[in-house]
């Protein structure tokens, strides 16, 4: 018999880090930032901290984010669980899936802007951080809307990958896709504690910053309000934890999961030293469970 031993990750050096960050709040555009938590897991806090309690079981949301812009319209920044989960998790994510992450379907995204009195035809953008299912599974309920993704996670998107978490029947007819390029070394554009950046509307509102390492090509999400910045970790970081310490996931997240754990690691030091400069910034970890309790209920809009 083999055994499978669950040894300490090797450490990862944090980067050096030179960089200042100041907005003009004023200068930015008319907008605001709602969340929707669109179905829950259950895992064990192990699986999400490496050394965590493997008894201790964690109710974590799956969420996506609702940008208003005044001239761009309705932006989501990803799109979780859509209406074919909510029809039967047995077809998507699948029952393996659905079981192994403990699923709970809630609204999903097009029904909660319906009953907030949102059209959802007129989402005109969707901004994928990645194309794991919890996060792309809703695509489909948006036809007409033009999704932005990095190029990277694209092409590792295109065939189903159970491992892996990628199910693509929810995007890969998707007709309007922007592939993100980011810069190559010598024409990097840093922001932030982040080595390269997209404004994606060029007016400052929403930064989009590489971070791959739970994904190939993984992105993380700055919102830029006139009150707040806000910036959505994605799946770096599952829980504030992961950032905070950081603290690598547990060993089959690691291992199996992650396209490259020690980049995760390094891009979560970005953002622990981001938070330790600047503790004006709100980080939002992508399944931290008091995110429930601690954002706005949707369709309130945070500041």
């Amino acid at each position: 018999m083999l055994a499978v031993v669950a040894c300490a990750p090797k450490s990862v050096d944090p980067p050096s880090l030179i960089y200042e960050w100041d907005i003009d709040r004023m200068a930015l555009p008319q907008a605001s930032l709602r969340v929707m938590h669109v179905a829950s897991s259950v895992f064990k806090e192990s699986d999400a901290i490496h050394g965590g309690d493997k008894k201790k079981e964690l109710t974590a949301p799956v969420s996506v984010y609702l940008y208003q812009h005044h001239t761009h319209g309705l932006v989501l920044i990803d799109a979780g669980f859509g209406t074919r989960t909510a029809a039967s998790s047995e077809d998507y994510p699948g029952k393996f899936t659905s079981n192994q992450i403990g699923l709970q379907m809630g609204a999903p995204a097009v029904v909660q802007l319906q009953e907030a009195g949102f059209d959802p035809a007129e989402v005109r953008h969707i901004v994928m951080t990645h194309m794991h299912a919890d996060h792309a599974g809703g695509i489909e309920d948006f036809p007409n809307a033009t999704l932005w993704v990095n190029e990277r996670e694209w092409d590792a998107a295109q065939k189903k990958k159970l491992v892996k978490n990628y199910h693509p029947i929810a995007y890969i007819a998707h007709e309007d896709v922007e592939k993100l390029k980011f810069s190559a070394t010598e024409n990097l554009q840093p922001y932030g504690a982040f080595d390269d950046h997209i404004d994606l509307f060029g007016d400052g509102g929403l930064i989009l910053l590489p971070t791959p390492g739970h994904t190939p090509g993984h992105i993380s999400v700055l919102v830029n309000l006139f009150g707040d910045s806000y910036l959505i970790t994605g799946d770096t970081a599952w829980v504030d934890e992961n950032w905070k310490g950081p603290t690598p996931k547990g060993w089959l997240a690691r291992t199996i999961l992650e396209d490259d754990w020690k980049k995760t690691v390094e891009n979560a030091y970005r953002i622990r030293d981001w938070d330790q400069r600047y503790p004006e910034l709100k980080i939002i970890s992508g399944h931290e469970p008091d995110n429930i309790p601690g954002l706005p209920s949707f369709p309130e809009t945070m500041r």
